[in-house]
């Protein structure tokens, strides 16, 4: 027995030594972070308006406090100016700092310091700043003093002939002499100095010398992306394309046979850096041989240094060289800097007797030895609105690719995988009250209407109404007083089996009725002031026209019609909404809050306790309509004629508004 103790004590001790203390994750989320290495190989992130530095990212990274502090400002650019003075860009105006002998960062004055979104440096105290205008400035004392040295009046005068176009240099890049360098602006226009910009010359760009076929937008597609030097090279990336030539003969080529570029960039004037592709990189030699490829984040800031490139994603940094790569996650070795983060972390949730709460990407655990929080798993994404249900934990994907995706999470097995709903959630429960709501939100409006009912006998009877605002009549007034509950337990039944329902476009076929509504409403769009979708009332024949072509709502057509006119934007919400009680007390909701809405509003969400999901079923938004009367639903909105009119403006590019 005393044996089996010092096993099991033993066993305690080392699993608490395993365990890493928490450190806080550096937060990137909605941010584009900038990336600058020192010559000694100090490493800068600019995350919003904070900077963290580190030069041995395995060990984390310390932050240094900015005077600049609020949601909309954001740093722009970084940059080494040395080995020991950093300079950044937060929305125009540039901050310096130097090293000092015990490690802390000393704030630096500025004499003449210019507003600048874009800086370069050679690391020895040069440094070029540009980005708000067509002049370029520079500085040979690492940035404590500036000058104007170029002004490029040729970008000017194209501004100045037109009012659709703004032409600022992109890009500029010098060798390290610091005399030779390269400007490259937004539309097509490409320089050579020899002198730090005392002197000028245009020189002829890949599209001047027709190196590749431009597309069907070509008055926009002649961008000058970067501008590089390696050498007796010159290397651009155009229109996201890449092309090197002699730096004797200008003659533009694609770089290894491809000119296919999301970013180009070179490594200790040795390596050209492409990348073909969001998730792939090549290291090219100076002959454009391919000395080896490797696969990285898709996120980037990507900067090349020395044989080394670093790469930034949403939870580590890369450091992808021609000896293989590494990764280091991003955290952090100091919490003045934030100091809104309380040391008690919030959202706290117990499963199996064990503590545990999210924090950006990762799950963090309570040891019940130790009484210490460490880093229980990490996931690819940031978890959203997880929360727990009966002992289990659960939250949602919610991005652009994998939208509103629920997972559930298994604590022991240190696993997650997609949520499979039950075939029966709610449909069963018998509802006791029901509220119909509409309300209209913005900047000049608050107004809205609240109908009540409660079950009495075999009928929903309304009850009273809040209004909010001057809302006082409108068709929410009209509804019926008492609904039969039977159509209410037929309506909740049908949005619990809808998500199992794909919208179904191909079987609302459109008539001859359907098309006739459409020529009136078309009429209607004519007469109303505030729908103004034309600008000579002879185009409606052609709207006309096309809506007699249309023999069925076509699928992608109107998938498409409806994701259009829901992603449109107002700073007006109108939201349609009913909310369910059960018996059990709990409630359902289901609403719909966009602001324009194609055929029958669908999509609506739905919300049970902390689930949530859309349901694209139309037959839910035609029962809605049935059992409300056609009180609830703007007509317009919910009729084939407004779906003809959509998919016609989808299929014609919205030609005929103009």
């Amino acid at each position: 027995m005393k044996q089996l103790m010092i096993i099991v004590m033993s066993m305690l001790a080392i699993m608490a030594c395993a365990q890493e203390d928490y450190r806080e994750r550096i937060n990137l989320h909605w941010s584009s972070p900038e990336l600058a290495i020192s010559p000694k190989g100090i490493i800068a992130l600019g995350a919003k308006t904070t900077i963290y530095v580190t030069d041995a990212p395995e060990k984390g990274w310390r932050g240094i406090p900015m005077p600049v502090n609020n949601n909309w400002s954001s740093i722009k650019d970084l940059c080494w100016s040395s080995e020991n003075v950093l300079i950044a860009s937060v929305e125009g105006k540039l901050y310096a700092w130097e090293i000092v002998d015990d490690g802390t960062f000393k704030p630096l004055a500025m004499s003449n310091a210019p507003k600048a979104d874009d800086l370069r440096s050679d690391g020895n105290g040069r440094v070029w700043a540009w980005g708000l205008s067509n002049k370029v400035f520079y500085s040979s004392d690492s940035g404590c003093s500036w000058s104007e040295v170029a002004h490029i009046q040729e970008l000017d005068d194209l501004n100045a002939q037109s009012i659709l176009e703004t032409h600022y240099i992109n890009d500029l890049y010098f060798d390290n002499n610091g005399k030779r360098g390269l400007i490259g602006s937004n539309y097509n226009e490409l320089y050579l100095t020899l002198d730090n910009c005392k002197t000028l010359q245009r020189i002829p760009t890949p599209l001047d010398q027709k190196a590749y076929q431009q597309g069907e937008d070509a008055a926009k597609r002649t961008t000058i992306n970067k501008v590089r030097i390696l050498g007796d090279y010159y290397i651009v990336e155009q229109d996201h394309k890449a092309f090197i030539t002699s730096t004797k003969d200008i003659r533009w080529r694609p770089t290894n046979g491809s000119d296919t570029a999301n970013d180009i960039d070179v490594m200790s004037n040795r390596f050209i850096v492409i990348r073909p592709d969001a998730e792939t990189v090549r290291l090219l030699d100076k002959n454009l041989n391919l000395v080896n490829e490797f696969k990285v984040p898709e996120e980037k800031r990507d900067i090349a240094y020395g044989d080394d490139m670093y790469i930034i994603d949403k939870t580590a940094l890369h450091k992808c060289g021609i000896n293989g790569n590494q990764r280091y996650e991003l955290f952090r070795t100091d919490r003045e800097i934030d100091p809104m983060n309380a040391d008690e972390p919030s959202g706290i949730f117990t499963i199996d007797g064990q503590e545990f709460y999210f924090d950006s990407y990762d799950l963090i655990a309570k040891s019940k030895a130790t009484g210490k929080w460490y880093r229980y798993m990490t996931f690819d994404f940031e978890p959203f609105k997880p929360f727990v249900d009966k002992g289990k934990a659960f939250f949602y994907n919610y991005s652009f690719d994998d939208e509103m995706t629920l997972y559930q999470l298994n604590i022991k097995e240190k696993t997650i995988k997609p949520y499979e709903w039950p075939s029966d959630m709610f449909g069963r429960k018998k509802v006791v009250g029901m509220q119909v709501i509409y309300s209209v939100i913005g900047c000049f409006v608050n107004s809205g209407i609240n109908k009540h009912y409660r079950l009495q006998g075999d009928e929903l009877v309304w009850e009273k109404d809040y209004t909010i605002g001057n809302e006082r009549r409108n068709a929410y007034s009209e509804l019926p007083k008492q609904f039969k509950a039977s159509d209410i337990q037929r309506l909740v039944r049908l949005i619990d089996e809808s998500r199992s329902h794909e919208q179904a476009y191909t079987d609302t076929l459109i008539t001859d009725e359907d098309r006739a509504e459409y020529v009136k409403l078309i009429d209607e769009f004519l007469e109303d002031d505030n729908v103004n979708i034309f600008k000579y009332m002879d185009i409606s024949d052609k709207w006309i026209a096309a809506g007699e072509q249309i023999t069925a709502l076509n699928e992608n057509w109107l998938k498409q019609a409806r994701e259009d006119a829901s992603s449109s934007f107002s700073t007006t919400t109108v939201t349609r909404k009913i909310l369910f009680t059960f018996e059990d007390r709990s409630t359902m909701s289901c609403h719909n809050d966009k602001w324009r809405v194609s055929y029958l509003y669908s999509p609506w969400t739905i919300t049970y306790g902390n689930f949530v999901y859309e349901t694209e079923d139309l037959n839910v938004s035609s029962l809605i309509n049935q059992i409300t009367q056609g009180k609830m639903l703007d007509q317009r909105y919910c009729s084939k004629a407004f779906a003809i009119y959509q998919m016609i403006k989808q299929q014609n590019g919205n030609s005929f508004e103009q």
